[in-house]
C-alpha cells in the first residue's frame, strides 16, 4: 500500500494536452454502455466493494462513464464537481491512490465526497493512455474503513487495464474511421475535381452561344420594359457641340404625351419639346450638374404639338449605354393630378368659407340672443312692477294688457332658450353640469317658469310627487325639458282644463309624466313630433323646436322620452331617467 505525497493537482487537471487527449476519446457526456458497466459490476462483485466507478476527469468536474452503487442524486447526474473527486490526485501523480480511511487521510480528509457520497475506503487505478496522459480512474469504494489486500489491488489493476484497453480500442477505431473518412473525402474531391473539369470544358463549348442568347433576351426584355412602361422614357445624347441635346430613342408613351410620332422625335433636338433656344454653355453646365447630383427631378408645363398644355413630372439621370454617356429622362403626365389638387384647393377654400359662415352664424345667434334677453329681462322686471301697480290703480282692461305683455315676454324667453340650446347642439359645444339632485325641485322650478302661461288660460296644474326622485344630471337642462313639455301641454290643453305632472320609481328608473287634456296626437305623427319644426296643424303655434330639444337633452342624460295618446283624450309625455342609489352610509 502506498500513500501519495500531497500536491496541488490543478496544473495537471488543466494541462491543455491532457484535456485534448480526453476530448479525443470522445467519452465525456456519453450514455452508459454495457462494456464498461460489466467491468464495474465485476469489480464490485469480485472485490466485495459496494461502489465501483469508471471516472473521466475534466478541468473542473469528474464524469462517471460507469457507476455501481452510487447514491442519488449523483447516480442520475453522472458527474460531480472536481471538489468531490479523489482521483484528481491520481491525475496529478499518475500513480494508484489507496486509502484505508479517507476521514484521516491528509490528502483527502477535507474532500466533500466523504459526507456527500459516503466514501471512506478508496482504491483507484489511473487510466493512462499509451502516450502518458491520465484520463481518469478505475476505482472501488467502501463505506467503512478497509485495508486493501495486495491481491485486491492486483485484480483492480487488471480490470483497469481492461477498461483502458477498451478506451484505446475505441480511440484507435475512431482514428481509423477518421482516416477512412479523410481518404473517402480525398477520393470524392478528386472525383469532383475531374467532374468539374469536364463540366467546365462542356460549359466553355456552349458558353458563347448562351452569352449570345442572354444578350438577345436582355435586349428583348429591355425593349418590352421600355415600350410598356407607364411613364414616358427619353434617351438623350447631351454631347452635341451646339448644345442641342438630341433625342436618341423614346417610347410610345413619350410620343402620346407630347403629340408627336416616334419618327418626328428621334434625331431631333430637345428644343422641339422645350421650345427654348440652344445654349452650349447652359447645356454643359446642366450636364455637369447631372454628373454631380446623380439625378435631377422637377415639374414643368409643356405644350403638346396641338397646343394643349400638359403638366409633367420628370427625372433625369446619366446612364452608360454601349460605351456612350446618355441622359435618361423619365416623364409622367400629372395634368389630372394638378387639376385634382386645384379642385381640392378650391373645395378647401369653400369649406373654410362655410366654416366661417357657421362661425358668424353662431356669433350672430349668440349676440342676438344676448341682445334680446337683456332688454327682455328689464322689460319683464318693469312689467312685474307695472302689474302690481295696475291691480291697485287701473281697471280690468289695463291689467289685461299688462298681463298679456308679460306672457309674451315669457314666450320670448322660452324661444331664446331653445335657440341657444339648438345652436350649442349643432356646434357640438353643449356640456352638462352633472350633480346629484332631486327631480321634485326641478319640477317646482319648471312650474314657476310656466305659471304665467298656465294662469293665462285659467288652467289647473296638478302635481303628484310623493317620494324622493333622486338622480344625477344638469338641473338647468332638465328644467328646460320640463318647461318645454309643460309649455307644449299648455298650448294644446283647452282653457280651464287640467294638466297633470306625476312621477314614480319603476325598475331602477324615475318615470316622469306630463299629461294634458287636449285633442290627442294621430298615431302616424307620434314619432315625427320630435322632429324640428314639426307641427300638428298649419294653425299650430310655437317654434317647433321644444320637443326636439327635449329629446336631445334627455338622451344626453342617458334617458328616454316618448308619447302615448288617444285622439280626443289628450296626450301623455313620458321621461325615463336613471335613478341614483341613495347613500345608505350618510
Amino acid at each position: 500500500m502506498s500513500w501519495l505525497t500531497p500536491r496541488d493537482p490543478q496544473h495537471a487537471l488543466r494541462d491543455p494536452e491532457r484535456l485534448a487527449a480526453l476530448r479525443r476519446v470522445a467519452l465525456l457526456d456519453t450514455p452508459t454502455e454495457q462494456t464498461f458497466d460489466r467491468l464495474t459490476r465485476l469489480a464490485s462483485k469480485i472485490l466485495r466493494a459496494p461502489m465501483a466507478l469508471v471516472t473521466l476527469i475534466d478541468a473542473d468536474r469528474q464524469f462517471f462513464k460507469s457507476s455501481i452503487g452510487l447514491s442519488e442524486p449523483w447516480a442520475s447526474r453522472r458527474e460531480t464537481p472536481i471538489s468531490h473527486a479523489f482521483c484528481q490526485h491520481e491525475v496529478a501523480s499518475g500513480e494508484p491512490l489507496i486509502i484505508t480511511d479517507a476521514r484521516v487521510h491528509p490528502l483527502v480528509r477535507d474532500n466533500r465526497a466523504i459526507p456527500d457520497l459516503g466514501i471512506v475506503a478508496y482504491a483507484g487505478i489511473p487510466l493512462i493512455t499509451a502516450d502518458g496522459y491520465v484520463l481518469g480512474s478505475f476505482c472501488i469504494i467502501d463505506t467503512q474503513p478497509r485495508t486493501w489486500a495486495d491481491e485486491e489491488i492486483a485484480t483492480l489493476k487488471d480490470l483497469a487495464a481492461a477498461v483502458m484497453t477498451e478506451i484505446e480500442l475505441r480511440a484507435a477505431t475512431r482514428a481509423m474511421e477518421r482516416e477512412k473518412e479523410r481518404l473517402e473525402r480525398r477520393v470524392q474531391e478528386r472525383t469532383a475535381a475531374l467532374s468539374a473539369t469536364n463540366e467546365r470544358l462542356q460549359r466553355e463549348l456552349v458558353q458563347r452561344q448562351r452569352v449570345e442568347t442572354a444578350v438577345q433576351a436582355s435586349e428583348e426584355r429591355f425593349r418590352i420594359l421600355f415600350e410598356h412602361s407607364p411613364d414616358a422614357i427619353l434617351l438623350i445624347d447631351p454631347h452635341d457641340p451646339k448644345g442641342q441635346w438630341s433625342i436618341v430613342d423614346c417610347n410610345q408613351v413619350a410620343c402620346r404625351m407630347n403629340g408627336y410620332t416616334r419618327e418626328e422625335l428621334i434625331g431631333q433636338s430637345l428644343r422641339l419639346l422645350t421650345a427654348t433656344d440652344p445654349d452650349p454653355d447652359a447645356a454643359r453646365a446642366r450636364l455637369e450638374q447631372l454628373r454631380q447630383a446623380g439625378m435631377i427631378q422637377g415639374e414643368v408645363c409643356r405644350h403638346r404639338k396641338d397646343g394643349t398644355l400638359v403638366s409633367i413630372e420628370y427625372s433625369a439621370s446619366i446612364v452608360a449605354l454601349a460605351g456612350s454617356e446618355l441622359v435618361l429622362g423619365i416623364e409622367r403626365d400629372i395634368t389630372a393630378r394638378k387639376q385634382a389638387e386645384q379642385a381640392l384647393q378650391t373645395a378647401r377654400g369653400e369649406a373654410e368659407r362655410l366654416e366661417e359662415l357657421d362661425r358668424l352664424r353662431d356669433q350672430f345667434i349668440a349676440m342676438v340672443s344676448h341682445d334680446l334677453r337683456t332688454p327682455l329681462t328689464a322689460a319683464r322686471a318693469a312689467l312685474i312692477l307695472l302689474q302690481t301697480s295696475a291691480r291697485e290703480r287701473h281697471g280690468p282692461d289695463e291689467r289685461a294688457l299688462v298681463d298679456n305683455a308679460r306672457r309674451n315676454i315669457e314666450r320670448l324667453n322660452l324661444l331664446i332658450d331653445d335657440l341657444l340650446t339648438l345652436n350649442q347642439f349643432e356646434a357640438g359645444i353643449l356640456r352638462l353640469d352633472w350633480e346629484p339632485l332631486d327631480l321634485r325641485a326641478v319640477v317646482a322650478d319648471a312650474m314657476a317658469a310656466v305659471h304665467p302661461l298656465i294662469r293665462e288660460k285659467g288652467q289647473v296644474l296638478e302635481v303628484d310627487l310623493s317620494e324622493p326622485l333622486l338622480t344625477e344630471g344638469d338641473s338647468r337642462r332638465l328644467e328646460q325639458v320640463l318647461v318645454n313639455l309643460l309649455a307644449n301641454a299648455h298650448h294644446h290643453t283647452p282653457t280651464g282644463t287640467r294638466i297633470t305632472v306625476s312621477a314614480r320609481v319603476e325598475a331602477g328608473k324615475i318615470l316622469l309624466s306630463v299629461r294634458d287634456t287636449g285633442p290627442g296626437i294621430p298615431p302616424d305623427e307620434r314619432e315625427s313630433i320630435f322632429e324640428r319644426f314639426h307641427r300638428l296643424t298649419s294653425a299650430d303655434g310655437g317654434s317647433g323646436l321644444g320637443l326636439e330639444i327635449a329629446l336631445s337633452l334627455v338622451q344626453l342624460h342617458h334617458g328616454r322620452i316618448w308619447v302615448e295618446s288617444q285622439l280626443g283624450a289628450g296626450a301623455t309625455f313620458y321621461v325615463a331617467l336613471p335613478r341614483a342609489v341613495p347613500d345608505t352610509q350618510s
